[in-house]
């Protein structure tokens, strides 16, 4: 027979409870509260003071310290002035930067104190998803180029409602310059399903937390691109005004072309799969687009992005089945274009170097386009770059062995539904060949695409667990 419990025994847990509905609807634990926000930064300094455990003091001095302060200083009147105005017309630059990076910084700092607040299998997820990360700012951030890196901590992982993976590489203008520490995302369904949007995490931070953390780099990837695509033009016989229109477009688009060829050398020819499965996921019509979008202005049209990362698998990776992958994918995206098509890209202004509006696109044979893409990708990799006094290429590259190799030892452990491959049997595996075997697992026929999504996810945080991610690059 079931016993009765008294009221005050069955509300125990009323806020703990209420705070889980928050967090799910929600997305994320930002409330739009002052008094809360203190209370809860004051909290987590507290318990990283007794235990380190949650949040290292390296990031305590880099991010939560100085975050802390920049919210005390800042005030209730002043903080309710930036998030309580519906119209944020009204706001002026500074106050619309912290009304973005605000909320960002807090989701950072407390998703790493889950108690209370939501369960511990979601906080798995996030080790889970800092393992990736991690993994792929240390392969990057090598000894060989580590003076010019200008933060020397992985960036801070967490969960935020928004539709796409995305990054900040660093927080530091205003009075939160002090804050060096960049801060990657991906939208909570991702804990749950959408494989494919873990194995994109290479363009985020291998791609644009990279790009941002080495002063000029950008700049000289810019005059790389110009120069290439000028030269791919005059190759094709394009006439002026059109050689000049991609040339702007192009170059206007050369962090996320740079963020794609990244991802592939970092992770591989699954990077391009994944781009490609994710992509097709992303829109409504299930296929690749052949259009650059107003609201994805930097972004070149899908279609080009996964042949240019195609091109870098071709250029650039040292892998026995190279030609296998180029044809497979290529293939694949051409399911998603006839050969008589166009692609349309967007109008630049030359003085402010914004995006006209959409109806200011124009038509690029997609042949042409295909070339010209190919040929930026390929000198982003291969040219020699003032900023690093070495290629792109020459930093980080996906090989063969050990990377193909132990991606296919965790591809077999997967499908078989086996223990994670023995730790010190096999201590090279790292997150990025958990990741890319997932993804080769999930594509076999017969496979439960679901069973290889969670035994990712158990595999990284064993992964997480036997490593020290909390060691400076230094």
């Amino acid at each position: 027979m079931a016993t009765s419990s008294s009221p005050t025994t069955t509300l125990h847990n009323i806020n703990r409870l209420s705070a889980d509905v928050f967090v799910t609807r929600k997305g994320g634990v930002f409330r739009r509260d002052y008094s809360w926000l203190v209370k809860a930064l004051g909290n987590l300094s507290t318990l990283c003071k007794e235990s380190d455990e949650i949040l290292p003091n390296d990031y305590q001095e880099a991010l939560l310290k100085p975050f802390f302060d920049f919210i005390i200083s800042l005030g209730e009147a002043k903080f309710e002035e930036i998030f309580s105005k519906g119209d944020t017309k009204i706001l002026n630059e500074e106050q619309l930067y912290y009304r973005k990076h605000i909320p960002e910084i807090t989701e950072a700092l407390l998703q790493r104190n889950y108690e209370g607040t939501y369960y511990k299998t979601a906080f798995d997820d996030l080790l889970a998803f800092q393992a990736i990360v991690s993994d792929l700012y240390k392969k990057i951030a090598i000894k060989k180029i580590e003076k010019l890196v200008q933060q020397s901590l992985s960036p801070l992982v967490k969960w935020s409602p928004s539709k796409t993976p995305h990054t900040f590489p660093s927080i530091n203008r205003y009075l939160l310059s002090k804050l060096k520490v960049g801060i990657v995302s991906l939208p909570p369904e991702h804990r749950t399903g959408g494989l494919l949007a873990w194995g994109v995490l290479g363009h985020e931070v291998a791609g644009h937390n990279f790009l941002r953390s080495i002063p000029d780099l950008l700049s000289d990837l810019k005059t790389t691109v110009n120069k290439t695509v000028q030269l791919s033009c005059k190759n094709q016989k394009l006439d002026e005004l059109k050689t000049k229109q991609i040339t702007s477009f192009m170059e206007h688009c050369t962090e996320e072309i740079a963020s794609d060829v990244l991802g592939t050398l970092a992770m591989g020819p699954i990077s391009a799969v994944c781009l490609l499965g994710y992509s097709r996921g992303a829109r409504d019509s299930g296929k690749l687009s052949k259009k650059a979008l107003v609201k994805r202005t930097t972004h070149l049209p899908d279609i080009l992005r996964v042949y240019t990362c195609s091109t870098i698998i071709e250029k650039c990776l040292e892998i026995k089945e190279k030609t296998i992958w180029i044809k497979i994918i290529n293939d694949e995206v051409k399911k998603d274009h006839g050969t008589k098509d166009n692609v349309l890209f967007l109008k630049i202004t030359d003085s402010t170097k914004e995006v006209a509006e959409e109806s200011e696109s124009y038509p690029i044979d997609i042949y042409t386009a295909i070339q010209v893409a190919n040929d930026a990708a390929e000198a982003i990799a291969t040219t020699k770059l003032r900023s690093l006094n070495a290629a792109l290429k020459d930093i980080v590259c996906w090989a063969e062995n050990p990377d193909e190799l132990l991606a296919y030892t965790v591809q077999r452990a997967i499908q078989d539904q086996t223990a994670f491959p023995n730790i010190h049997l096999y201590e090279k595996i790292n997150a990025c060949h958990v990741v890319t075997g997932a993804v080769m697992a999930a594509l076999q026929p017969e496979v439960s695409i679901e069973k290889c999504f969670i035994t990712m996810k158990e595999y990284l945080v064993k992964v997480y667990l036997s490593n020290d991610y909390w060691v400076p690059s230094k």
